[in-house]
């Protein structure tokens, strides 16, 4: 039985091909297709989680690696509670394509948002990145490792468990206290107004 239920906006980013809807998919649907197109824009996906007590209900936002959708960026990972920071194993630029968009995340972003820097097709025999460079990647910013294989589905259950996991100690609460504060500031006002309108006689 759940006693808390929890909501979690989750955004995976990295350049174009590294796996970032096959992880999206795998999880989701638990199924793998070689052949998936690139993503246009953004696709939307969602899938609940319960761990313990809670339940979690997670909306991913699968966006675009290509560059000329870098801009439409901060429309997908505003008022994110995590984001997941992908890069191809087997590709070297990915890697870089990685930490310019974290650099991004770091201006744009929300400021206290869970990172989760996820080196993926871990599967493949042609690595050309070595795990301790993400991990140190990582371990440098202050950010979570996890290597993936969206074929084989290595970590991805786990990948989605550590964010839902994390998330509440470092973002709910500032969230919900923002929400408190916009329902005070909602409240006073209504009392200013009702307070201006008995004074002037309105209706």
């Amino acid at each position: 039985m759940t006693n808390f239920v929890r909501e979690l906006k989750i955004v995976l980013l990295g350049h174009v091909a590294v796996g970032k809807t096959s992880i999206a998919l795998r999880f989701t649907e638990d199924k793998f297709d070689p052949n998936t197109e690139s993503t246009i824009g953004a696709s939307f996906l969602t899938k609940s989680l319960v761990i313990g007590e809670t339940k979690y209900n997670l909306k991913i936002w699968d966006s675009a690696g290509q560059e000329r959708y870098r801009s439409l960026g901060t429309m997908y990972y505003k008022d994110s509670d995590a984001t997941i920071l992908v890069y191809d194993v087997s590709v070297r630029s990915t890697f870089k394509k990685m930490k310019e968009w974290y650099e991004e995340l770091k201006k744009f972003g929300p400021e206290n948002i869970f990172v989760v820097v996820c080196a993926n097709k871990i599967d493949l025999e042609n690595q050309q990145i070595p795990k301790s460079k993400g991990e140190d990647f990582a371990k440098h910013n202050g950010l979570e490792f996890m290597e993936t294989s969206a074929k084989e589905g290595t970590n991805i259950q786990d990948l989605f468990k550590l964010i839902c996991k994390s998330v509440p100690e470092k973002v709910l609460e500032e969230k919900q206290k923002n929400k408190k504060s916009q329902i005070s500031l909602i409240s006073y006002d209504e009392e200013n107004t009702k307070k201006q309108e008995e004074k002037t006689g309105c209706c």
